[in-house]
């Protein structure tokens, strides 16, 4: 039998909504964009209805959107920002939408690629999910450290697994998740203020999750 060496309650929460967002442009590592009026209305509608569970620890991309996005479900939660999670550096398609680059050769050619060629004077998605799962993985072992320390303390084991919050973008759920599930990038994309319950396991042969969308 495979022993389970750690586990762990994720919700992985796409960051509300900014102006970019809502007129679909590219919103990249380039951008510190906040979130918009109507982003911030629906994040509150959302976390009216119960959709978002409460967190024993709290970490956030360090962009305005996903802090403005933090404080707004969880006030009364400490967070801690991850450098290493931000969005994909989408280089000379930044700022811009598929109308104005539809008729680009160069975005006619990351289309064929499937979206895995590198954007030009960007990253490559390969290059970018190796980052997030590093990230993911310093942030597991901060966890274990401070949950190791809590039980040394209070002299009794945890006898549930914690539950972490990450609100990041889009890009960071979509490589953290293709990369514990074995799925496709794509297979993890979400709205915004939207994203997925997640609890994942690690056995000695690596890591394995369910995952279940937010609503």
């Amino acid at each position: 039998m495979t022993k389970t060496k750690r586990e762990v309650n994720v919700i992985f929460i796409r960051h509300g909504a900014t102006e970019s967002n809502l007129e679909k442009k590219y919103c990249g590592a380039a951008s510190d964009e906040d979130l918009c009026p109507e982003g911030k209305i629906a994040l509150e509608e959302k976390k009216e209805k119960g959709i978002y569970p409460a967190v024993d620890f709290l970490f956030c991309g360090k962009k305005k959107r996903c802090i403005s996005t933090a404080r707004i479900i969880y006030p009364d939660t400490e967070y801690k920002t991850v450098d290493a999670f931000d969005e994909i550096d989408f280089g000379d398609f930044e700022g811009k939408n598929y109308d104005r680059l539809k008729n680009q050769p160069a975005y006619v050619k990351w289309l064929e690629s499937g979206g895995k060629a590198p954007f030009p004077n960007g990253e490559s998605r390969e290059e970018y999910c190796k980052k997030m799962w590093n990230g993911f993985l310093e942030i597991l072992d901060e966890i274990d450290e401070t949950a190791a320390g809590e039980k040394e303390h209070e002299n009794k084991p945890k006898t549930t697994p914690v539950n972490m919050g990450i609100v990041v973008h889009g890009g960071t759920i979509m490589a953290i998740l293709s990369k514990i599930t074995g799925g496709e990038y794509f297979d993890f994309q979400t709205g915004c203020g939207c994203g997925f319950f997640c609890r994942i396991y690690e056995t000695e042969t690596g890591f394995g999750g369910e995952v279940t969308a937010l609503d």
